[in-house]
């Protein structure tokens, strides 16, 4: 039998085809949906110049995330993110997931489809601050262990200062700008076809229901009742190397 996983990965570097809208799994579309009255619709070409693989990979933020109805932990690292030097609104990706011990390496693709400033920036230090949202696929590969593929999508604030550089928002209330960079979607085992939910962000799960029972913006705490699903103990150290 080929390779499913080297195959999907060639297909992915080499395939340019961009998606005009959101990818409809799971409650992707929902998160996409924002209807932020603050904010208006931009084109994508105007973010062509900026590179946000250095807000999903800031390493002051953990990636928490779900897998499963039942909340299994989970935990996603982007270890590399490089721009499609045909598509600048296209990011090649490599990284790793983990479920309970088990590692999979994966490799994808972030594709911006949409791109929202706010209308007046309340903050001074911003020239503009808006969100982005993103199809996102990643491929695990199919020779390791529970592997499968993760759909879905991405939504990233961002803020663009006055030197035209961009920056992980900063909403002067440090508990807030936690929550980004959420992905909304599923994953699909490759063997039994079969698929979940899946969702992670920087230090939050979006759309995680009673999961999280903190009662202030930004933090995060476990309910009690998901501890068993990976959530009373911490994933091993650097468990990605």
């Amino acid at each position: 039998m080929k390779n499913i996983f080297t195959i999907l990965i060639f297909f992915f570097l080499f395939a340019k085809t961009a998606f005009a809208q959101v990818y409809d799994v799971g409650k992707s579309k929902e998160w996409s949906n924002v209807n932020d009255s603050e904010y208006k619709s931009e084109g994508i070409s105007t973010l062509k110049n900026l590179d946000f693989s250095k807000i999903w990979q800031d390493p002051n933020y953990n990636v928490l995330g779900i897998i499963g109805e039942n909340y299994q932990k989970l935990g996603i690292k982007y270890i590399s993110i490089i721009k499609d030097p045909e598509n600048p609104n296209v990011y090649l990706v490599f990284g790793k997931s983990i479920v309970k011990n088990n590692v999979c390496e994966f490799q994808g693709k972030i594709d911006i489809i949409q791109n929202y400033v706010q209308k007046e920036p309340l903050i001074p230090r911003y020239k503009t601050k808006g969100y982005i949202v993103a199809n996102c696929i990643f491929y695990e590969n199919s020779l390791q262990n529970n592997s499968g593929y993760f759909k879905g999508v991405l939504r990233t604030d961002y803020g663009i200062n006055n030197d035209n550089s961009l920056e992980y928002p900063d909403d002067g209330d440090e508990p807030d700008s936690n929550c980004n960079n959420g992905f909304v979607g599923s994953w699909t085992d490759y063997k039994t076809k079969k698929s979940k939910l899946s969702h992670w962000g920087s230090d939050f799960v979006p759309m995680s229901n009673d999961l999280n029972v903190s009662q202030s913006v930004g933090d995060f705490i476990p309910n009690n009742k998901y501890q068993n699903n990976g959530w009373n103990t911490d994933f091993r150290k650097d468990w990605w190397k």
